[in-house]
């Protein structure tokens, strides 16, 4: 099993933890912007990308359903599948924000996909997609699938690694067993291992739901590899949770319940307000008329 990894901005002693932080806080899009997004090379070159079919007994997207079959017949075409998950999954979560595909390989594209398998799956959070030179590509597909690609793309808009959640996160790492595990399925350091899967962020951090072991931004991780047996399931569906998450942020007059954290979209609807205003504009208007 291979995993993404977060393409973080290196940590310095420039930063500050907001810096390093990556859910919805500092890395999330100013609302408004259009993300335009291109394909720097075709899933054909120098490899053949074939789909990853889901495990049984997993909850999967209708259109995983549709790609494979394209794909024993001989007619998926990657990028337009892409494509298609992108905007089919996440436009409607997503009304602040505009997704636009634009020419392939042109570099001024705020979101540059390649396909390498050498470099496996993974993709700068949110903003920091700005800082990465136009020459490289600032997401990455080593495999395809729909669960892939929906958990790419939420790195795209902010999201971070539902495993790295410090709000009612119940995992207990084995650690020794994850840094074997991950040594031979990523070639992961210990290190990389305690900063990918192991840290946590701060609360100051992160914007966002309570921990939900249903999420597209969690990883599948048997239960061998914690020390009460209780892994993680394999995810390739948005959750209810991420969806309210997302809106919650980029979306309109979105309010989340307790269990998901609290969080008020920033657009919220002012109908409120102008009712207020329009009462008051009433009231000072008839004492004006009696006192003329």
């Amino acid at each position: 099993m291979k995993i993404c990894v977060e393409k973080l901005l290196p940590r310095t002693v420039q930063q500050t933890d907001k810096d390093f932080a990556a859910f919805l806080t500092a890395r999330i899009w100013p609302l408004g912007s259009v993300l335009t997004i291109s394909f720097m090379n075709n899933p054909d070159e120098g490899n053949v990308f074939r789909i990853t079919k889901a495990p049984e007994g997993v909850k999967i997207d209708p259109l995983q359903k549709v790609f494979e079959k394209d794909d024993k017949n001989g007619v998926l075409d990657i990028k337009a599948a892409v494509k298609q998950i992108i905007l089919e999954r996440y436009t409607q979560l997503l009304p602040l924000l505009t997704l636009k595909f634009v020419n392939d390989k042109d570099v001024s594209a705020k979101i540059r996909i390649k396909f390498d398998q050498s470099q496996g799956c993974w993709s700068k959070v949110g903003t920091a997609a700005l800082e990465v030179p136009e020459d490289q590509q600032t997401l990455n597909f080593g495999w395809f699938d729909v669960g892939t690609v929906l958990h790419e793309f939420g790195h795209v808009i902010g999201l971070i690694h539902e495993h790295q959640n410090p709000k009612g996160n119940t995992i207990k790492w084995n650690v020794e067993k994850l840094d074997d595990y991950m040594a031979e399925a990523n070639q992961w350091t210990p290190e990389e291992v305690q900063r990918q899967i192991i840290d946590r962020y701060k609360l100051s951090q992160i914007n966002g739901s309570a921990y939900d072991p249903t999420s597209i931004m969690l990883y599948f991780y048997p239960p061998e590899l914690t020390l009460n047996n209780k892994g993680t399931s394999q995810n390739m569906v948005l959750s209810d949770v991420d969806k309210k998450t997302i809106l919650s942020v980029y979306g309109r007059d979105t309010n989340l319940d307790d269990n998901v954290g609290g969080v008020v979209a920033k657009t919220k609807s002012n109908g409120w307000l102008i009712l207020i205003v329009v009462i008051l504009l009433i009231f000072v208007a008839r004492r004006f008329l009696k006192m003329t």
